[in-house]
């Protein structure tokens, strides 16, 4: 069709194969498009850009709201065929709900099928990597309902239309997260969209009678910013092209748009391992784009897209949105498609993290027993299960028993529906007292926030779905998971393990000891670092022998306390909580499983808990009174597991008495207090661990030549001080010295550092004493703050603590 003598087909095939913003301004151009008298403001709104600006802030989170509008027409699409009005109570009530209704997907987890329907399943949501490695262009195609030409406006290219508020099944409700990624579209914003709709459904649902001249048509536009230089609109605002204030549409079977991709060029779901830049051990066809037609639902096509992704996008793309895709109820396919790039294979199925973690358990990358699952729960919010992972540690590059800890998913994540809307980086797990440092980096905590209290949930979650807002729901809920990750004693014991793997090399000696009790004999500036009541643990060997690994059943055989006993007593202060354990052989991942047959179910009745975890044989429940409850006040609890295999019930109870209230207690084990004879030693030694530079990649340092020092904290408050022996500055004095006085040069470094950090870290402690405990996190932790002042230090510690070596030099060496 043409009009104005356009043809509206040639133009669009055109726009879809450009592969640069310069190129789509060229082709507009060419057919005197750029007119602004040819465009309109997107959602009929001049100034838009304050709307559309404040979408996502990461260009991965704003293209995830692309893929879930591709979620959300697939399962529309197939809602319409079945002849079942989206927004009826007959439809599917949730996401889950629709992809096992009409997928047969159980659940709606992908965990519960196999991976070639994962294949073909993938057919239906597509993105594909076009232009140059460093201007890639990102093409989503979904074969979902597809929209008419006369329906753009109401649909793809409004903003406050509630177009699908009254579906439940949907997620993208907001009406703008899919505008989030014009900034991130080159210097122009330019987005390409063309779409058909599915001839065998409504041009639109709410209107069954609807004559839309157009329902058989491809419609396209193409949205750009028109800046405020253009003297069109008082600031920069979002605009769509539409010639003759119409969207142009075409007469045409399909549109090619899908690429060919060969059977070998396709790698197995889940795989991320053995991309490469340099030549294939095999050599693979890249696949082709714009070989294979689609004939109904949408293309979008982003030019010049502006993120860090800039490797093969079979990996460093599938990492950047599995950080917001969790839990996909339908998968999705990645094809690369640039020119430059040798692999293994050029296409893969995304399934989301929690299929990837389930592949990587059956691997065995993951730690003996995690995944771990559980409950927490706060009045006046409601319940939220949380899922802990934990990887195992890669050893070096060549150890093949883990994965690298560059590509680990790490961190705390929030997730509704399955996609994240918020998350934090590893750090999170060396504040509020979690000490977890040699854990970090191979972490993963989600908090399922589906299930919130709506009312609350509408409060925290805004509207671009990449963060939260702080309020006080907020702050109880992270308080809520730091006092469930103390709880569970197997994070603890590998933390503890991993450091003590760290620590290889003799921390103290006869003779370093005499030279720091020389020093604080002279100066009572020393003293006050050292004598501070508290005994330093020597970390050279565990507590105790660690006992045979727990293997957990399925099913289960039992669930009861201690010595068999089904019912127990507890009495606690009102305001402080109380913790109940069951023994059990079931497995940690037993209330998780992905196949509801096999899945155990737990009811706490009534709802008293304020959380649940399972791990290593013990499940573990932590009470806390209601709010209306008066001291006094008993409660008898029901905890009944019920395993759908064997039909079988294990019914325990808990008689809890509230009695009057005690100052809170902090979660987490603490550590025996010592006998009332047994004296704290007034000398408490440092501790250090030399670091080389083949050691400076490994997460747990993350050095390079200018660091001097990294801190890490005991649970009894004490330190471990790693020192980078091939600092920049060490190795520059020590070109300046004698053999015979290098190793006196290497004793100042080493000590001179840890004794300034000492005194660092004790004027830091000082000023944060009055900090109200339980506040936002900080940017960085003291220990940080001292590792990146020790840096400065570095340059100046060896003439500053010479006398050191006065010291070492006056005494009289041991025999030995």
């Amino acid at each position: 069709m043409t009009a104005k003598g356009i043809d509206y087909k040639a133009l669009c095939e055109k726009l879809l194969q450009a592969e640069s913003e310069d190129a789509v301004t060229q082709i507009l151009n060419s057919h005197g498009l750029l007119d602004p008298s040819h465009w309109k403001p997107l959602g009929n709104m001049p100034n838009n850009r304050s709307m559309v600006d404040n979408q996502a802030a990461d260009p991965a989170g704003a293209q995830v709201e692309k893929i879930v509008n591709s979620i959300d027409a697939v399962l529309t699409k197939e809602c319409l065929l079945k002849k079942i009005s989206p927004s009826s109570p007959a439809a599917p009530q949730t996401m889950l709900a629709a992809a096992e209704k009409f997928f047969g997907i159980k659940e709606g987890n992908l965990a519960n099928i196999t991976a070639k329907e994962l294949t073909r399943l993938a057919e239906n949501i597509q993105i594909i990597v076009t232009g140059t490695k460093p201007n890639p262009c990102y093409i989503i195609i979904d074969k979902g309902e597809g929209q008419t030409a006369l329906r753009f406006e109401d649909t793809f290219l409004s903003l406050t239309k509630s177009n699908k508020g009254s579906i439940p099944f949907v997620q993208g409700k907001f009406n703008c997260g899919g505008t989030g990624v014009l900034p991130f579209c080159g210097s122009h914003g330019y987005e390409l969209i063309i779409s058909r709709r599915h001839p065998d459904i409504p041009s639109d649902p709410s209107v069954p009678n609807l004559n839309d001249s157009t329902h058989a048509f491809w419609g396209f536009t193409i949205i750009r910013d028109l800046p405020a230089s253009a003297k069109i609109y008082n600031t920069k605002t979002y605009v769509y092209l539409a010639p003759g204030g119409a969207i142009p549409f075409f007469d045409e079977k399909e549109v090619l748009a899908i690429p060919e991709v060969g059977k070998e060029s396709l790698g197995a779901e889940g795989e991320t391992e053995g991309e490469t830049e340099g030549p294939a051990s095999h050599k693979k066809d890249m696949p082709q784009p714009y070989k294979v037609g689609l004939q109904h639902g949408t293309i979008v096509k982003l030019y010049n897209y502006q993120w860090p992704a800039r490797s093969i996008a079979t990996r460093e793309v599938r990492y950047e949105l599995e950080r917001y895709l969790y839990k996909l109820c339908l998968p999705l396919r990645i094809v690369e498609t640039r020119a430059g790039f040798h692999a293994n294979y050029f296409a893969t199925t995304v399934s989301g993290t929690a299929v990837t973690i389930s592949k990587d358990q059956e691997k065995n990358f993951l730690e003996d027993n995690f995944p771990q699952g559980g409950e927490l729960r706060r009045e006046g919010i409601g319940a939220f299960p949380i899922t802990v992972a934990l990887y195992r540690e890669r050893k070096n590059q060549e150890d093949k028993s883990a994965k690298s800890s560059k590509r680990l998913p790490k961190g705390l994540y929030f997730t509704i529906n399955g996609q994240v809307h918020f998350q934090v980086g590893p750090e999170f797990f060396v504040t509020r007292g979690l000490n977890y440092e040699f854990l970090k980096n191979t972490l993963l905590v989600t908090v399922d926030c589906s299930g919130i209290n709506e009312d609350v949930r509408d409060r925290l979650v805004m509207p671009s779905r990449d963060r939260l807002r702080k309020l006080a729901e907020f702050e109880l809920i992270l308080d809520t998971i730091v006092a469930d990750l103390k709880d569970r004693a197997s994070l603890r014991a590998i933390n503890d393990a991993r450091k003590l793997q760290r620590v290889k090399e003799a921390l103290t000696t006869d003779a370093v000891q005499d030279v720091l009790q020389s020093l604080i004999n002279k100066n009572p500036v020393f003293a006050s670092l050292f004598n501070n009541g508290k005994g330093l643990r020597l970390p050279t060997a565990p507590t105790s022998a660690p006992g045979p690994a727990f293997k957990g059943k399925f099913p289960p055989t039992f669930f009861h306390f201690g010595n068999e006993k089904t019912e127990t007593n507890k009495s606690f202060p009102i305001d402080r909580t109380c913790a109940v354990e069951l023994e059990t052989d079931a497995i940690n991942d037993y209330f998780e499983l992905p196949d509801p047959k096999d899945r155990g179910e737990l009811q706490i009745v009534p709802a008293y808990h304020e959380r649940w975890n399972l791990s290593e044989g013990k499940l573990r429940i932590v009470f806390r009174a209601p709010s209306n409850g008066k001291i006094g006040d008993s409660a008898k609890v029901a905890i009944t597991i019920t395993d759908p295999c064997t039909k079988k019930q294990w019914i325990n109870h808990v008689n809890l008495t509230f009695t009057e209230g005690g100052k809170e207690a902090k979660p987490g084990t603490r550590p025996p207090a010592p006998p009332k004879n047994q004296k704290i030693g007034a000398l408490g030694m440092p501790k250090f661990v030399l670091v080389y530079k083949a050691q400076w990649e490994d997460p747990a340092y993350n050095f390079d030549e200018h660091s001097a020092l990294k801190i890490s904290k005991n649970d009894d408050e004490s330190y471990i001080f790693f020192i980078n022996m091939d600092n920049v500055y060490l190795h520059n004095e020590l070109l300046h010295r004698k053999d015979d006085k290098k190793e006196e040069a290497k004793f100042a470094f080493q000590w001179g550092l840890v004794l300034v950090a000492l005194g660092v870290l004790e004027e830091l402690k000082a000023k944060r004493k009055d900090a109200e405990e339980g506040a936002a996190t900080p940017s960085l932790s003291i220990e940080e703050q001292v590792g990146l002042f020790s840096a400065g230090v570095a340059r100046v510690i060896i003439p500053t603590v010479i006398n050191l070596m006065e010291t070492m030099s006056t005494m009289e060496t041991k025999p030995g």
